[in-house]
């Protein structure tokens, strides 16, 4: 089971940080609000994307933000346009797989 994190819209990386290094789950799925320019980032998204795997974790991104959408792609973090979404799809790494209903 992954843990969600909903993450404040003035949340900067170090504090994003901070919150997988508390997460209580291996998965982990950060839910971005509108507005929060931490993540839209082509750094701070590799920051993250090391941090994650330095922690032995996985994480996905729920976001409807275009552009943090198509940089998490680009360094090999999952993405998601809704949680519910990101629930039903088992995620590994940069794949994605339709569960049956």
């Amino acid at each position: 089971m992954e843990q969600i994190i909903y993450l404040e819209a003035d949340d900067d990386i170090a504090v994003i940080r901070d919150r997988l290094e508390w997460a209580q789950a291996r998965r982990v799925l950060l839910v971005i609000p509108p507005r929060c320019r931490a993540l839209n980032s082509l750094v701070n998204l590799k920051l993250l994307q090391r941090h994650v795997h330095n922690l032995g974790m996985e994480a996905a991104l729920v976001t409807r933000d275009a552009t943090i959408q198509e940089l998490a792609r680009e360094v090999g973090l999952p993405v998601f346009s809704s949680l519910g979404r990101a629930q039903r799809v088992r995620w590994y790494g940069r794949r994605a797989i339709e569960q049956a209903p």
